[in-house]
C-alpha cells in the first residue's frame, strides 16, 4: 500500500518481479478484490484483458464500470465488441452502466477514431475523450495540477459521470474497473 500524491491510498501489484516475486494470480486477485470490496467505498481497478471470465466477473461487481480504451479505431472497436458480448451473454447490468473512456496517444486524434465515437455515442454508449497529455504518458505518479486544462475536464466529466451514477447514499459500494 502507497500514499499517492493526492492522498489517496494505492495498492500496487509487484513491481519487480524476478523467479520469487511474481503478480497475483487470478484466485489471488479475486480474493484481495473480494477483501478490498468490504472496506473500500471506491476501488480503481487496472484490470487485465477484459475477454476472460475472471475480468467480467469482477466488472459485474462495480457500480460503475468504466472501461478505458486507447483512441485508436481497432481499440475503440474493441471495447463496443466487447460491451456487445456482455450485453449478449447477459451482462446488461454492466454494458447499461458502463462510461468507456478514449484515452488519446498523440496530441491529434484521426477522424477515423471520431467517427467510431459518435457511431458509440449514437448507439446510446458514454463515452468520455481524455485529450493527450504527455503528464499522462510518464510513468512517475501523478500530481492533478500539473495536467493541462484539458485534460483536467475531460477527467472531471468522467468523475462526476461515476458520482452520478452512484446511489444516493454517496460512494458507498462503488467502484471503478
Amino acid at each position: 500500500m502507497q500514499g499517492g500524491p493526492t492522498g489517496l491510498r494505492v495498492l500496487v501489484g509487484e513491481s519487480r518481479l524476478t523467479t520469487q516475486r511474481r503478480p497475483p494470480n487470478w484466485p489471488e486477485l479475486l480474493g484481495v478484490i473480494g477483501h478490498l470490496r468490504m472496506t473500500s467505498k471506491l476501488m480503481l481497478l487496472d484490470l487485465p484483458t477484459a475477454d476472460t471470465a475472471p475480468t467480467w466477473r469482477v466488472l459485474s461487481w462495480a457500480t460503475v464500470p468504466v472501461l478505458v480504451s486507447r483512441a485508436t479505431v481497432d481499440a475503440v472497436q474493441h471495447t463496443l465488441r466487447l460491451l456487445a458480448h456482455m450485453r449478449a451473454a447477459g451482462v446488461e447490468r454492466v454494458t447499461d452502466g458502463a462510461l468507456v473512456v478514449v484515452m488519446a496517444t498523440s496530441p491529434s486524434t484521426a477522424r477515423e477514431v471520431r467517427a467510431v465515437e459518435q457511431l458509440a455515442k449514437r448507439a446510446g454508449i458514454d463515452l468520455v475523450r481524455v485529450p493527450y497529455d504527455p503528464v499522462l504518458a510518464r510513468p512517475d505518479a501523478l500530481d492533478p495540477r500539473s495536467l493541462s486544462k484539458a485534460t483536467r475536464s475531460a477527467l472531471t466529466e468522467v468523475a462526476a459521470t461515476v458520482i452520478d451514477r452512484c446511489p444516493v447514499t454517496g460512494l458507498s459500494g462503488a467502484s471503478l474497473t
